[in-house]
């Protein structure tokens, strides 16, 4: 005897004889759990899948020929034990999901369709800075919706960045970081306008060209700018992140004059 079926047996197959009246049991021990993505737009999609015992398995769903309610529909199929719990999160370039992830619980019996995912085409935010610096930290901010989470990323080698898939009803705000580095709002043409500013860096030694450590600089300038910071090991101090302009230093020591 072949068994086939939905269900994933103990043993698939058995041998039946005229020899023995014992009956066969043929056991079921998993069964087909339907998972279906229904989506706007046809696009490829993943699901993640995290089982109990923290194995991982990526399910890859295929299009389906007919569409579903007026939506692309995408099946994959995953075996279960009764009550076996799995947590799915569902993939994709440029499409959101509702809801963005599911825990399974499985069914005693096949089901054709045990969980659906709604996909509809989200915002993807990719930008660059120019001219090209890498390592530019972005900040991705909801000002009118607090209870989303910042998001945050870095430009590459290239000077460009991208964000993962957002809702494009929401209102969002971009902002560009880097030490002794300016930048522009984020224009129309998806760029960051960046420019580098000025940096002032103190050596101070003694008459022996010896570095003198712990002695404090003051640097004051334009529009009221003033700050204090006292020197490493190797006698330097770097100022930056400094506008174009005219500065006074001053270094200042007990038991020393500069």
């Amino acid at each position: 005897l072949k068994v086939t079926g939905c269900h994933k047996f103990e043993e698939d197959s058995k041998v039946l004889t005229t020899k023995s009246t014992s009956p066969i049991y043929i056991n079921a021990v998993k069964h087909q759990n339907g998972i279906r993505i229904l989506s706007e737009i046809a696009q490829q999609f993943t699901i993640d899948a995290e089982f109990e015992d923290g194995s991982k398995k990526v399910l890859k769903p295929l299009e389906q020929k007919e569409k579903v309610d007026g939506y692309v529909a995408y099946n994959v199929n995953l075996d279960l034990s009764a009550g076996e719990k799995v947590k799915l999160s569902p993939k994709s370039e440029q499409m959101l999901f509702k809801p963005d992830q599911t825990e399974l619980r499985g069914a005693s019996d096949c089901v054709p369709v045990a969980f659906n995912f709604i996909a509809t085409k989200g915002l993807v935010i990719t930008g660059k800075t120019d001219p090209i610096i890498a390592d530019v930290v972005v900040h991705l901010s909801f000002p009118k919706n607090p209870e989303l989470s910042q998001m945050i990323t870095t430009t590459s080698a290239t000077g460009e960045f991208k964000f993962p898939t957002i809702d494009p009803t929401v209102d969002y705000e971009l902002k560009a970081e880097k030490e002794s580095y300016i930048f522009s709002d984020f224009d129309a043409g998806n760029v960051f306008h960046g420019h580098k500013l000025c940096e002032i860096i103190v050596e101070v030694k003694d008459e022996s060209a010896k570095e003198l450590p712990n002695v404090v600089i003051s640097l004051s300038g334009g529009e009221n700018y003033r700050k204090n910071l006292a020197t490493a090991g190797n006698g330097e101090i770097k100022f930056h992140s400094l506008r174009p302009g005219k500065y006074y230093l001053r270094a200042m020591m007990k038991e020393y004059q500069f």
